[in-house]
């Protein structure tokens, strides 16, 4: 059983590195018990709790609270990924098949070109509720311009299709957008990257 001064060593220890209290409460009870073992079995409270941090994180406690939290931001980003991935190369592909069969005029051009556009507009919206890592006003200004130039270009492209009233006015709006914002932006960003690697 450990005393009140080496419990304290091991919560400093632990407290000292780990910013979450959640996840220092869980590797304090871990290594008490890994501690109690060792000395269960002939060893000493020191070179118990040097064993015990070996071989429960190589002796970098801060190094399993980035491993949690990356595991953690992972898991909760994965879906929306997929959604945004698989929607985009969906869209790509469908305005793309929809374009050559409305120029050949095959049957069926309209409900891709539709299907198409609809799944640019869940690509658009899965991009909007995406976490951005970016500080840079012009960044932000660039991601979110594009966005919502491709919700309007996708919502009128399927009014368009369907030859629902408002169809040109949002295709014409997202693609002043695209024009004026979003293209100048992404290549004088481009221009700054290229003059500093240089």
């Amino acid at each position: 059983m450990l005393d009140d001064q080496q419990f304290e060593l091991i919560c400093s220890e632990v407290r000292s590195s780990v910013k979450s209290s959640f996840l220092a409460e869980e590797l304090i009870d871990h290594l008490c018990c890994s501690v109690e073992h060792k000395i269960e079995q002939g060893g000493r409270f020191s070179e118990a709790l040097e064993v015990a941090l070996a071989e429960l994180c190589n002796n970098n406690i801060a190094e399993i609270e980035k491993q949690t939290i990356l595991v953690l931001t992972l898991t909760k980003s994965y879906p929306m990924k997929k959604l945004m991935y698989l929607s985009g190369f969906l869209a790509t592909t469908s305005i793309l098949i929809g374009f050559v069969f409305r120029t050949l005029h095959w049957p069926g051009a309209p409900w891709i070109m539709l299907f198409g556009h609809a799944a640019l507009f869940i690509c658009m919206l899965s991009m909007l509720f995406r976490k951005r890592n970016s500080i840079s006003v012009l960044s932000n200004l660039r991601s979110y311009s594009g966005i919502i130039s491709g919700i309007l270009i996708a919502v009128g492209g399927m009014f368009k299709i369907m030859h629902w009233p408002t169809a040109n006015i949002q295709m014409v709006i997202g693609m002043f957008l695209l024009l004026t914002v979003v293209v100048p932006a992404y290549f004088w960003q481009l221009y700054k990257s290229e003059l500093i690697t240089s």
